[in-house]
């Protein structure tokens, strides 16, 4: 199955919005909401970084260059967050 950039996007516009409603009701529940330290951050990259691995060796086993796909998915990504 294949999707387009657009089809995807308008995927996840429906999941940012439901996340955003399902995290409202639960801080107005009450729930509260921490941002994560530098430090978590730190170690949950390296937590995932043998699944990027993974990752960039079946793409590249596909014919697709996985480190470069993978860099440009990350940087869409930060584009999207405004960073």
């Amino acid at each position: 199955m294949q999707a387009s950039g657009e089809t995807m996007a308008h995927l996840a516009a429906g999941i940012d919005e439901a996340y955003g409603e399902a995290r409202q009701r639960f801080i107005d529940a009450g729930g509260q909401v921490l941002d994560a330290s530098d430090a978590f951050d730190a170690d949950a990259g390296a937590a995932w970084e043998p699944l990027r691995a993974q990752w960039v060796e079946n793409a590249d086993a596909a014919g697709i260059d996985g480190a470069a796909a993978l860099a440009f998915y990350e940087e869409q990504l930060r584009l999207l967050a405004g960073e």
